[in-house]
């Protein structure tokens, strides 16, 4: 019997050291596993910080993905914020959200591979349908919105303004606001360059809102196509 109680004792003690190496083992590996993802991080992340840039101090973004920057009025005061639609790749928002200038980039379907002038009608009817979606979804009405063939930074572009009316009870009063939208196609890519602000802003700097978008460019990207 006491042998028994001896072999016992031994076995438990060599499978202790035996499953003592395997943890060891196993966490060794899983040491090597998180070094190696933290570092995948890290590269992802300064990837991330090379692609753009944004300046806080003289109101400058630039993204070198996407091939665009916007040095934004330095007389007012920017913060850059996430964007909350999928495409929005910038945006930035002066202070309690008055005013929001952002841009989002969406890669073109495949079926229409559009000159936004040619296709004109198409782009009014899509736009149209998206404002009646935007309505049902969120109750906020679009309204007054115009549509204009132009030249933005030296590309066929369409200008379209509107007017949301939002009907919400954590406001005391509907809340109007008024936007502004520059829509233009680059390497295979649709541009939408937006800025929104209240109504009443938007009535009292109209003949200056065009200032906005007098820092925005198109940058060279090294795989940039004819198109």
């Amino acid at each position: 019997m006491y042998r028994a109680i001896l072999i016992v004792i031994i076995a438990r003690k060599y499978l202790f050291v035996w499953f003592g190496k395997i943890t060891k083992h196993k966490n060794r590996i899983m040491k090597n596993i998180l070094v190696f993802a933290l570092f995948i991080c890290m590269a992802c992340a300064n990837a991330e910080a090379q692609n753009e840039r944004w300046d806080s101090k003289s109101c400058m973004y630039s993204n070198y993905t996407y091939g665009f920057y916007w040095k934004l009025l330095p007389d007012i005061k920017w913060i850059k914020v996430p964007g909350i639609e999928k495409h929005t790749v910038f945006r930035a928002t002066t202070a309690k959200d008055i005013m929001t200038c952002f841009v989002s980039v969406s890669s073109e379907d495949g079926q229409h591979k559009y000159d936004p002038w040619e296709t004109f009608e198409y782009l009014k009817s899509k736009m149209n349908q998206v404002d009646e979606i935007i309505y049902e979804n969120s109750g906020e009405k679009i309204t007054d919105r115009t549509f204009l063939k132009c030249i933005f930074c030296g590309r066929k572009a369409i200008k379209t303004t509107y007017t949301a009316i939002v009907n919400d009870d954590r406001y005391d009063e509907p809340y109007v606001i008024k936007a502004i939208d520059y829509i233009y196609t680059y390497n295979n890519r649709t541009y939408t360059v937006s800025a929104k602000m209240p109504l009443e802003l938007y009535n009292n700097v109209k003949n200056s809102v065009s200032d906005l978008f007098m820092g925005y460019g198109i940058s060279v990207m090294y795989n940039d196509k004819k198109n």
